[in-house]
């Protein structure tokens, strides 16, 4: 297997793994991101390049680093994403309440 082989096949783990912790279907990110069936599934098997605008699309139907999809690693500025989709969105309405509470101090 060549380098670009073993890439493609390193980036469709990735996609597979982030899809099944989101338990999201193939269907489900298909639609999610705009692409189809048949593109997540080479996608996920390393079949072929993705061209730059569909891996931009998964990512974000995803919430997954491009650097991460790329290169496998997320620079330590960016630990953020090596947290669940799940731990996010707790994240995320922590962080709302969070603010929400500023506000109604700046009001007083």
């Amino acid at each position: 297997m060549n380098t670009k082989d073993s890439l493609l096949m390193e980036m469709g783990n990735r996609l597979r793994q982030q899809r099944k912790q989101m338990k999201l279907t193939q269907e489900e990110l298909a639609e999610r991101s705009e692409l189809s069936i048949k593109t997540i599934i080479s996608a996920e098997k390393g079949q072929k390049a993705l061209r730059p605008e569909n891996i931009v699309r998964l990512c974000q139907s995803l919430d997954m680093d491009i650097s991460y999809l790329m290169t496998g690693q997320i620079s330590s500025s960016k630990d953020i994403f090596l947290l669940s989709h799940q731990e996010r969105m707790a994240l995320d309405k922590m962080i709302n309440t969070f603010l929400s509470i500023c506000d109604q101090d700046k009001e007083r």
